[in-house]
């Protein structure tokens, strides 16, 4: 073996320790098991501890897994970068729909009866869901889905949501487990994008509000409101009309939603203002302000100043794909 071929192989070993020292330090301070980071590159558990243990049986593929750690190192680094320069976000912000929604949210559980909130998506309604979750004691969130349509989905949704983690098979056994679970604790279950639910699923919810007496607030987009409404009112769906107690709909994001939102971010700039009211207006409401808020912050921040109207213009561009 020339001397040359052996100065690389000592050169490539101590370039291979201290990677791993590196690759060893960011799994200690992040958690991050070895099987985790073997699958985030895209490499076997085992591949990576012949590498670590310097005992791979082929250079190329040993330089192949020291590529991909250093790119995967590379890409920590950066994103830990990136995010030290976004100012902090604003938690939960109370906006005038808000509190409606909180207050309809009170009311079904205070009461034991059953509430509906409706509206166009991005105005609040999940969020402050979550938000009266954490503020109540025995409250739940049952999210649908399509895959959920059906009643015996729907329960098994509501299973997990309220601790039940056995598997149990038949929609019967399923809502006498729920009803013995939140029966008595004067509780709130909340069934978030009810829109998902076929209109025997939202009765097969209903009656757990009628055997519990445990609140129930169905959540969702217009088409909740239809079809428990049913137009003319069907037989299918008049009884489902007549037992809601309350009814919020929310059917645009108000200006002072938008100002509500705005303030929380420590945002004064009646320009910056101007911008917000005027994407807050648009489809996606708050739920698209807070993510071009949160662009534009970090826009800002690497400028090195305060937000300006033109940042949070681009970030909204940014997020449309580059359009207006």
């Amino acid at each position: 073996m020339s001397n040359e071929k052996v100065i690389t192989m000592r050169s490539s070993a101590k370039s291979d320790d201290a990677l791993i020292a590196a690759i060893r330090q960011e799994m200690d301070e992040s958690g991050l098991s070895q099987t985790r980071l073997a699958a985030q590159i895209g490499k076997s558990s085992s591949a990576l501890s012949q590498y670590f243990n310097g005992t791979y049986p082929s250079a190329k593929g040993r330089e192949e897994i020291a590529t991909l750690l250093a790119q995967w190192l590379d890409a920590r680094h950066e994103k830990r970068r990136s995010l030290s320069e976004i100012p902090e976000v604003p938690g939960y912000t109370e906006t005038p729909s808000g509190k409606r929604i909180q207050a309809a949210l009170s009311y079904a559980q205070m009461f034991g009866d059953s509430a509906v909130v409706y509206g166009l998506p991005g105005v609040g309604k999940t969020c402050t869901a979550q938000e009266y979750q954490r503020s109540a004691p025995n409250v739940w969130i049952a999210t649908m889905s399509p895959a959920t349509a059906t009643v015996a989905a729907a329960l098994e949704e509501v299973c997990d949501a309220v601790g039940l983690r056995d598997t149990l098979h038949g929609a019967a056994r399923m809502k006498r487990a729920i009803a013995r679970r939140i029966r008595g604790t004067q509780g709130l279950l909340i069934i978030d994008e009810a829109q998902h639910l076929s209109t025997r699923a939202l009765e097969e919810l209903r009656t757990l509000n009628d055997a519990t007496g445990v609140g129930l607030a169905y959540m969702g987009s217009e088409k909740v409101h239809v079809r428990l409404t049913g137009g003319s009112r069907s037989d299918d769906t008049a009884q489902l009309f007549s037992r809601q107690g309350k009814w919020v709909g929310i059917q645009k994001t108000t200006a002072k939603d938008i100002a509500a939102l705005v303030a929380a971010w420590h945002i004064d700039d009646s320009r910056v203002m101007d911008a917000a009211q005027e994407i807050g207006s648009r489809p996606g409401g708050l739920r698209g302000l807070t993510k071009a808020l949160r662009l534009a912050s970090m826009f800002a921040a690497g400028e090195g100043g305060a937000m300006q109207r033109e940042h949070l213009v681009q970030a909204w561009r940014d997020l449309q794909g580059g359009e207006a």
